[in-house]
């Protein structure tokens, strides 16, 4: 069975600088469940001075970035990513 990299592992979550809203892990848990393993997660990555809340790498040359401060406030208990923020690496 093929494991996905997740940086920082979910045992350190609580040791990260900003601690994760309840969207940011409903987001993970969402983007860890769904798509395949070889899709990377970077949980506040460092990039250029910027630190993004999610970045998903893929290597086969895809990758999106998240933020997932407003997540609570639009999500109804039930997360369903916009067509516009497709995860399959067609949008």
């Amino acid at each position: 069975m093929e494991h996905r990299i997740i940086d920082p592992p979910r045992s350190q979550f609580e040791r990260l600088l900003t601690p994760l809203t309840p969207g940011e892990r409903q987001l993970i848990d969402f983007f860890d469940e769904e798509l395949s393993p070889e899709w990377e997660m970077y949980i506040q990555p460092h990039l250029n001075g910027l630190r993004p809340d999610l970045v998903l790498l893929n290597p086969s040359g895809w990758n999106r970035r998240f933020r997932g401060q407003r997540l609570e406030s639009e999500c109804d208990g039930v997360l369903r990513p916009r067509e516009s923020a497709s995860i399959n690496g067609s949008g």
